[in-house]
């Protein structure tokens, strides 16, 4: 994983986890600079992020590189 990534990895259950590969640019939209701060609010900017971008769950460092630039391109709307 490179560095443009933050990784969040959500347990569901015993057996069941998902992780997450978010653009570290999703920072700008929380006002949060660090993971520990930013893990408290992932899971509604997951929500977020998906629902406004309509993008699936991120799984790999060139879909969050991907991810980013479409950020950038549609920052206009947010997250708000």
């Amino acid at each position: 994983m490179q560095n443009n990534c933050f990784k969040y990895t959500k347990v569901l259950d015993a057996t069941t986890k998902i992780d997450y590969y978010l653009p570290k640019g999703l920072y700008q939209y929380t006002g949060l600079t660090n993971s520990k701060e930013i893990i408290h609010v992932v899971e509604i900017i997951v929500k977020k992020f998906i629902s406004a971008y309509e993008i699936t769950v991120i799984k790999s460092d060139e879909a969050c590189t991907s991810g980013l630039k479409k950020v950038r391109k549609n920052s206009v709307t947010g997250f708000s």
